[in-house]
């Protein structure tokens, strides 16, 4: 079962292209992780996650619930 999926997500702050057209799904019991060179969007991803962001495009899902 789907717990959390990203579909077509791009973030834009400021006039600024944050995270463009992110794509990934994350099964229930499955372990990630999240990585990356500072100002890849490790942050900006997890305030989208965490709803304090809103997408410019795309839909986030969470136990297949549109958020």
């Amino acid at each position: 079962m789907t717990l959390i999926s990203l579909d077509n997500v791009s973030l834009k702050r400021g006039g600024k292209t944050l995270l463009k057209n992110i794509n990934f799904t994350v099964e229930k019991g499955e372990i990630f992780s999240i990585f990356g060179p500072s100002g890849a969007g490790k942050s900006s991803l997890l305030r989208l996650l965490n709803r304090l962001y809103e997408p410019e495009t795309g839909k986030i899902f969470f136990n297949g619930k549109d958020i």
